[in-house]
């Protein structure tokens, strides 16, 4: 399985990753997409029939499929950014960013204090309940991979400065909703 910081180091060199999406919520059918080559599998938190018990088995049936967890969450706000991080997703798209102050604080809710973040240090699946905190918090935390949706006008109007957030990893440009915007 690639570790988000590897699938960062690809993207940076100018390689492609390979992943999809997984709109159902069954961990057999995470499994057997995890374990169809995909780099990344990206749970869809946003549309999809996702309830936060059953993340952790989902997340976990990708990992040993092979593939590192995503998760495409509801919107960019606290409850959901931790459901995916606590439940063990090693990548988060932010849906619908319009603005580099929107981002800032997506961003910031994703991180913990020592990696320039405000989000809140608790036992979960990710870190096995507290027994690999450490290593989860130097290893996994400080290194989630982070995407911003780009879906409307507004955003495409803010694009230089939602660019230059120093920690963003990449954008995805949500075609039906910024065509929607666009009137078209």
């Amino acid at each position: 399985m690639k570790t988000a910081q590897e699938i960062r180091a690809m993207m940076r060199g100018g390689n492609a990753t390979i992943g999809t999406w997984l709109q159902f919520p069954s961990a057999d059918v995470a499994e057997v997409m995890g374990a169809s080559g995909y780099d990344w599998v990206a749970v869809d938190m946003e549309h999809g029939a996702f309830t936060r018990a059953i993340l952790p088995d989902v997340f976990r049936a990708i990992e040993r499929g092979g593939s590192t967890p995503f998760a495409r969450i509801a919107q960019a706000e606290l409850r959901p950014i931790k459901d995916a991080l606590d439940s063990g997703a090693q990548g988060l798209v932010f849906p619908m960013i319009e603005s580099r102050e929107q981002l800032d604080r997506a961003i910031s809710l994703s991180l913990y204090p020592d990696a320039g973040g405000s989000r809140g240090v608790g036992y979960s699946r990710a870190n096995m309940y507290g027994r690999d905190f450490d290593p989860y918090r130097v290893d996994v935390a400080k290194d989630i991979l982070l995407v911003a949706q780009i879906e409307h006008i507004r955003a495409v109007d803010q694009l230089d400065a939602i660019l230059s957030h120093p920690r963003l990893d990449a954008i995805m440009v949500g075609p039906y909703d910024l065509s929607g915007s666009m009137g078209l």
